[in-house]
């Protein structure tokens, strides 16, 4: 009864949080829990009946997807896809569209310039959160969902809400706290913010995904009533609030099993206890094997990473032999055919090309100064005043640019990173791993504020 009344309470303030949402502009008033059932309800209706029209070849079309980005080899994509993380087929007979998939949680990822476009980076999610201004961050989902959308993209693999459990964790700038309930709140809005464009978000990493280096090895041993109150907290408030149509699972092992591969987090806790309708995609190559279907995952990501399309061909012959397999391939397509329709992305989807990436960019500058609620301003020093007569500037690269994140959530614009410094490596992702600096460097800006100081 005391961790009942402890979640009760916890809600309550997150929903307190986020009542004020609509009196910003730029963010739509929160949209009732009975409005948000019945878009499920007759998502869920349309998708059974199109599953009912589904040939068998048809129904494992939408459960797998390939990579979007050739750094595994040369790629075959149809005139539709968008060079970025991931493409899934749709089912034109049916009029089910293609999912075309970006990362990530600060901006339309840049890919080493792949698309030859740039997109309007956010500061870290840490920054965002030192903000606690969950307004303010749907705003910012509302942007960089925007620019995905513009670009031709229709799902954001955004939504980071793991914990900060070590701040090593090389991912650590997607995140936004140590914190559940205030990680909760903001990713819930800035999901929120991304769909209102009418594509599909993620929230990820399911679950107790806190570090990089040994991801696909590292099992996180956790009591349910930890997990409860910590992780799966934050995933809960975020999901809450923000309705995400898609839940991406993590690489690591919880408990013993791979997060992807682990009927307790997918069946258990996400689809009976939370009654989540839409679906679970893998990370990029962590899916184990084909009975992961059966433990709850309903759609394989970027296979080409993985050992083998463990949800192509072999899924295909599961089905046909074991009729548990034949039930859930049923029920995966539902899910992820509901989140489709739930989300609108079956209407007519045109890629505009056209952003204004000077508000954004005020968008962006808003989100760094809320952002830099720590900093004292003593007797008025901040802004540097113009009087100024030297000024010392401390720090790499300064005159270069902002270091900024790296990897598959990498954001550049248009011109690329005015520093790049190769971390080595072999393999085909080295060139994601790379320390790099966007471009307009603080010096700059410094300069221009106390024209006549000495450096």
């Amino acid at each position: 009864m005391a961790n009942t009344g402890r979640t009760i309470a916890l809600f309550a303030l997150a929903a307190a949080l986020s009542a004020p949402a609509h009196a910003q502009e730029g963010v739509a008033a929160p949209v009732p829990a009975s409005v948000v059932g019945q878009r499920w309800a007759e998502a869920q209706k349309r998708a059974q009946a199109t599953l009912d029209q589904m040939t068998p070849e048809e129904k494992t079309v939408l459960v797998h997807g390939q990579l979007a980005v050739p750094i595994m080899g040369p790629l075959n994509l149809p005139a539709d896809a968008v060079i970025g993380a991931g493409y899934v087929h749709g089912v034109p007979r049916l009029g089910v569209p293609s999912l075309r998939e970006t990362d990530a949680s600060l901006g339309v990822a840049w890919l080493m310039g792949l698309r030859k476009d740039g997109a309007t980076a956010l500061p870290s999610a840490v920054a965002m959160a030192a903000s606690w201004n969950p307004q303010m961050v749907e705003v910012a989902g509302g942007m960089i969902g925007g620019e995905a959308r513009a670009k031709g993209f229709n799902v954001m693999l955004a939504g980071g809400v793991n914990l900060l459990r070590d701040p090593r964790n090389g991912r650590t700038f997607e995140y936004f706290s140590e914190d559940p309930l205030l990680s909760g709140v903001l990713v819930g809005h800035a999901i929120r913010g991304i769909q209102s464009n009418g594509i599909i978000s993620t929230i990820k990493h399911f679950a107790v995904n806190d570090q990089e280096s040994g991801r696909y090895f590292l099992d996180a041993h956790i009591s349910e009533k930890a997990a409860r109150e910590s992780d799966l907290l934050a995933f809960r408030i975020g999901m809450e609030i923000g309705d995400p149509a898609s839940v991406m699972c993590a690489y690591n092992k919880v408990n013993g099993a791979y997060a992807c591969d682990n009927d307790w987090l997918l069946n258990s806790v996400l689809k009976q206890d939370w009654g989540f309708k839409g679906f679970v995609m893998s990370d990029w190559g962590a899916v184990p094997g084909t009975q992961a279907a059966i433990h709850g995952l309903d759609q394989q990501s970027g296979e080409q990473m993985d050992k083998k399309p463990w949800f192509a061909a072999p899924l295909t012959e599961k089905a046909a032999a074991d009729t548990a397999y034949s039930i859930r391939v049923d029920d995966m397509n539902r899910r992820i055919l509901s989140a489709i329709y739930a989300r609108g992305l079956d209407k007519p989807f045109t890629a505009s090309g056209a952003i204004d990436f000077e508000r954004n960019l005020k968008v962006s500058l808003d989100v760094a100064q809320q952002g830099i609620v720590l900093l004292r301003n003593e007797r008025g020093v901040l802004p540097l005043a113009a009087s100024a007569k030297s000024i010392a500037v401390i720090g790499g690269f300064a005159d270069s640019g902002v270091l900024s994140g790296a990897g598959s959530s990498q954001v550049h614009g248009k011109e690329g990173p005015s520093v790049s410094l190769s971390m080595g490596g072999s393999g085909p992702f080295s060139g994601l791993i790379a320390e790099q600096y966007q471009g307009k460097p603080p010096l700059d800006a410094i300069k221009a504020r106390a024209k006549g100081a000495a450096g």
